[in-house]
């Protein structure tokens, strides 16, 4: 994705997250990028222990507001690393770690690191 486009030169962590589990000792942890070259943003999601699935989710939202959209997600059984698809960065876009699947785990609060995201960005 972003390496196959030339997106990677130049790009940069914005913010991240780092979810928290009793149950594994090396945590989940994900960033979301941005590339000046292509005026994107996406998110990468790194999953070294697993003890139950986890979803991965990027979110976006209209430049002046609006409703937010599931921009892209996928749910881990196993240990590995996710990329999303890039999305336009004139938009607001957060990335999130969730073990409860497809909701929005800023309205499932509170949850003591169990599910987080960045700010929007």
């Amino acid at each position: 994705m972003a390496a196959q486009q030339g997106c990677q030169t130049g790009a940069y962590v914005v913010v991240g997250f780092t979810l928290k589990d009793q149950n594994v000792t090396k945590q989940t942890h994900g960033d979301l990028w941005y590339s000046p070259a292509c005026r994107a943003m996406w998110g990468d999601f790194n999953v070294p222990e697993l003890m139950y699935p986890i979803t991965g989710q990027l979110w976006t939202q209209p430049e002046y507001g609006g409703v937010n959209r599931l921009a892209a997600s996928t749910t881990l059984v196993d240990t590995g690393n996710w990329t999303t698809p890039m999305v336009d960065w004139q938009q607001s876009v957060k990335f999130c770690g969730s073990h409860k699947g497809g909701i929005d785990p800023d309205m499932d609060l509170p949850s003591q690191g169990y599910n987080a995201c960045t700010a929007w960005r």
